[in-house]
């Protein structure tokens, strides 16, 4: 039996990295009822309260503001004192001081910010120019990778080569099909929204995008039709380059965090999900929308191509034009749009959480 400590700091925002999360502990607490688990928080979540029910799982309120030293001091603390066998962080923040006796298991979603320190704040920033990063995940024990692109960036990057698995993401069961003319519906009550719209989620990296739907609109058939942008972040500067390329009255931003039902609806609704990132450890979210039945529109880099197969249209981040021609095919073409929800299906049986999580199971048994 091991004592396995988690860093749940993630959940202080619902994030991918805390919908991962929640995920996995979830089926953990089904699948696992040897080991010992510790759900370490900085502060009281109550998210977590689900897992206070078993026997085997312990929320840890380590009620420390700082977040330098929760991370870096505290969680260490907690390690030595409780004789924890294995600490797993689902973020890239590990500890500066490792134990001989605790073997660490750290998750690697991507290593944007060592290609793209200008996405970031100034904290990711400076931690990526120290090469504390690096330094977190060659003193790992074991690593995890959302797709084989991240596990190869991070070998080619970093030059480290430790043992490491690629567990993927997963659908998430609140994700479902739901009648378009019916969602269309509750997203005109809720949001206010009648129209035709296209629909994309936050990203800071929305230059190309608008201007390749400001082309969009230029054709005729398609000016009523809007983009919903759902981000809780830089409205003012988005809303501020809408307006510069005379835009602001075809963009809806909701900026104000939504449920996983609103959000359900929002995907059945859309005419199509598009997602021209330029950088991409996994792609949960257009997962998420072909799982409502709606055809996404994503990059051909990084780890998109790997993982959405023939599952999605194409179009290169960088060429304005390129993104607008494939806005124009897949809007014209319900052929194209049925293939890819049809071609989505066996993405369900492979990004699974249920399988995701008896890996990482077998993995903690194995150390």
């Amino acid at each position: 039996m091991n004592k396995i400590a988690i860093d749940c700091r993630c959940f202080v925002s619902y994030s991918g990295i805390s919908r991962y999360l929640d995920n996995i502990l979830t089926r953990l607490i089904v699948l696992d009822t040897k080991n010992s688990y510790y759900l370490i928080c900085p502060e009281y979540y109550n998210i977590l309260n689900k897992y206070r029910q078993s026997n085997n799982f312990e929320v840890v309120n380590l009620n420390v503001k700082n977040d330098f030293i929760y991370k870096f001091f505290s969680i260490n603390r907690f390690l030595k004192k409780e004789d924890i066998d294995i600490y797993w962080t689902p973020t890239q923040d590990s500890l500066f001081f490792k134990r001989k006796q605790v073997k660490v298991v750290i998750t690697v979603h991507d290593i944007s910010f060592e290609h793209h320190r200008n996405w970031f704040n100034y904290k990711i920033k400076l931690m990526s120019w120290l090469g504390f990063y690096k330094f977190f995940l060659k003193k790992a024990d074991y690593l995890f990778y959302d797709s084989n692109f991240t596990k190869n960036d991070v070998k080619q990057t970093y030059h480290i080569h430790k043992p490491g698995l690629v567990t993927y993401m997963g659908t998430s069961e609140q994700f479902k099909k739901i009648d378009k003319k019916m969602a269309a519906r509750y997203v005109a009550d809720h949001f206010n929204i009648k129209s035709k719209y296209l629909f994309y989620l936050d990203t800071v990296r929305f230059e190309n995008l608008f201007k390749a739907f400001a082309l969009f609109l230029s054709d005729r058939k398609n000016v009523d039709i809007q983009m919903v942008c759902l981000g809780q972040f830089c409205y003012q500067n988005i809303m501020d380059y809408a307006k510069k390329i005379n835009l602001e009255n075809n963009i809806i931003w909701i900026k104000d965090r939504v449920s996983d039902y609103d959000l359900n609806n929002l995907y059945s609704a859309a005419e199509f999900f598009i997602s021209p990132s330029e950088y991409e450890g996994f792609g949960l979210t257009p997962l998420e929308s072909l799982q409502c039945g709606t055809p996404v529109l994503v990059s051909n880099v990084t780890s998109l191509p790997e993982v959405f197969a023939d599952a999605a249209l194409y179009c290169n981040p960088y060429d304005v034009c390129d993104i607008n021609e494939k806005m124009k095919l897949l809007h014209n073409s319900e052929k194209l749009q049925s293939q890819i929800i049809s071609n989505s299906n066996k993405l369900f049986q492979i990004f699974n959480w249920d399988s995701i999580a008896r890996k990482i199971l077998n993995i903690f048994n194995s150390l």
